[in-house]
């Protein structure tokens, strides 16, 4: 059985129809990956050193995989993309501010992914 859940993608502006209902499949997208800001450079010793720059909720990125699409919801994330550069996503554990960066369609799967600028919520 899939585990479906879903995901709200707003406008910060009013924007009427331009807000994207997303039924993702959990295992298909990427909503609940983290990851640390880290370097790695090589020193002169053949040695390397890594560099430690953190965590924070801005270094999430959010890839909704949506399968099937309609072209409605392909419409609206491409002008979610092309017009609006920040936009709010709500999913089960928060809220987030996020900035659209990219909308790809094959043939009726759409990807659409979302660099975290913060969290919105607590908790």
């Amino acid at each position: 059985m899939r585990n479906i859940n879903q995901v709200w993608v707003a406008p910060l502006a009013f924007d009427p129809g331009q807000t994207l209902l997303i039924p993702y499949v959990s295992n298909g997208s990427e909503l609940d990956s983290v990851a640390r800001r880290l370097g790695k450079v090589r020193t002169l010793d053949i040695d390397v050193s890594i560099v430690d720059g953190g965590y924070t909720e801005g270094d999430r990125r959010f890839r909704l995989d949506v399968d099937p699409v309609t072209t409605d919801q392909v419409a609206i994330a491409q002008r979610l993309v092309a017009l609006h550069s920040r936009v709010r996503l709500s999913k089960r554990d928060g809220v987030w501010l996020c900035a659209p960066s990219d909308v790809q369609v094959n043939g009726a799967t759409m990807t659409f992914t979302l660099e975290s600028v913060e969290k919105l919520t607590s908790g």
